[in-house]
């Protein structure tokens, strides 16, 4: 297939990398792609790294004209078989563009994000008439996008993201190394969190759970947590740290700061905790189940379509300090347990969320776009 892929995100973040992941494992199927983006974006150096085409005809939204036009001037070219957007926004180029040159090129759009605002507006309706496919990376961005897009539920489908498990070794070979590097005992058991320290993935109510699990017993625990501030945020990550240092927990308690070896850390650890408020998806639940971690996180969002409470971890309250404490304990406590969780996250991360199947489906939802689109012009000339 000939495909573009397309993110006019000029920021660089888990849904640029996603983008990119998505047409580098394309490009390695076989398949033709170009990648479109802003100019001079970290996604464009990324994707050139990857050997990929870029094509950075997006510009910011005064130039909109002129992507515009330039997109149409590209796709008069040559054919395409598939325009798969990363970005909601990108419609707004890609729309006009295909009316403008009367295109019948499939468009598919994949909601990475929940969004409060509604688009039944006329605008967006034009808009979104064009879209042949959405694809939702959960259920609950499925909803979501009911809720608030003028589209038809036969019109979105729900495909998880996935991880390739080959990255997920399950020997512990570093466990040691890791702990040596930020001195932590060996004979603690570690309970880590990896995410971006920001108010909603729950990091204040960690550190008050924190202290009511020390409070509570005696088994030797330490804290490893995983991450920084996105650029704007690091008051709030200066918050976090006094917080810590309020609850005197100094002791028990690591901050890696950002670090891109995230597999390499969680083989220091023992449990995994998720307690963020709302997650469109989250990539690092499964990351940590594919290293057979048990899992104690937060039910909201997407997070049960990924954890199986009682089966692969523990679901908790979102912003309840005092029911994430109490889910800690019970993982601490019964090591066989721990170890049956882990188990089983493994197995279901293997049956449900590899990137392989993920993208299997992907050139499924392809192919009936493109027989879809040949049907309906075909029907349109006996018509």
């Amino acid at each position: 297939m000939r495909i573009i892929q397309t993110c006019g995100s000029p920021s660089w973040g888990g849904l640029e990398m996603e983008a990119v992941k998505i047409a580098d494992a394309l490009q390695n199927r076989g398949h033709q792609v170009v990648l479109m983006c802003q100019p001079e974006t970290q996604i464009a150096r990324e994707a050139q790294a990857h050997s990929l085409e870029v094509v950075p005809l997006f510009r910011k939204d005064a130039q909109l004209l002129t992507s515009i036009r330039q997109l149409r001037q590209f796709l008069n070219k040559g054919e395409w078989d598939i325009i798969h957007a990363h970005l909601s926004h990108d419609l707004s180029t890609i729309v006009p563009a295909l009316r403008w040159g009367r295109f019948s090129t499939p468009l598919i759009l994949t909601r990475h994000m929940a969004s409060g605002v509604s688009k039944r507006d006329p605008i967006h309706r034009w808009l979104y008439s064009r879209v042949n496919r959405i694809l939702a990376i959960s259920h609950f961005i499925r909803e979501n996008v009911l809720r608030t897009c003028p589209v038809e539920a036969s019109r979105v489908t729900t495909l998880w993201n996935g991880i390739e498990l080959n990255k997920y070794p399950l020997e512990r070979n570093h466990r040691a190394d890791v702990r040596r590097e930020f001195n932590i005992p060996q004979d603690r058991l570690v309970i880590g969190m990896v995410g971006r320290i920001t108010p909603k993935k729950g990091h204040r109510e960690l550190l008050k759970a924190a202290r009511i699990l020390i409070n509570a017993t005696d088994i030797p625990v330490h804290f490893l947590i995983v991450g920084g501030a996105s650029f704007g945020e690091e008051a709030y990550e200066r918050e976090v740290h006094a917080l810590a240092k309020e609850l005197s927990l100094d002791e028990c308690l690591t901050f890696t700061g950002f670090r891109e070896d995230v597999t390499h850390l969680m083989q220091a650890m023992d449990i995994f905790v998720f307690p963020s408020y709302k997650e469109s998806f989250g990539v690092t639940l499964l990351e940590a189940m594919a290293m057979q971690l048990p899992v104690v996180a937060s039910s909201t969002g997407a997070v049960p379509e990924i954890v199986v409470d009682r089966e692969t971890g523990i679901l908790i309250p979102p912003g309840d300090e005092d029911a994430l404490a109490g889910g800690l304990l019970e993982l601490l406590r019964e090591p066989d347990l721990r170890q049956q969780m882990g188990i089983r996250g493994r197995l279901r991360v293997e049956q449900f969320f590899q990137f392989e199947g993920f993208l299997e489906n992907l050139e499924v939802i392809y192919q009936q776009c493109m027989e879809d689109t040949l049907l309906n012009s075909g029907k349109s000339k006996t018509n």
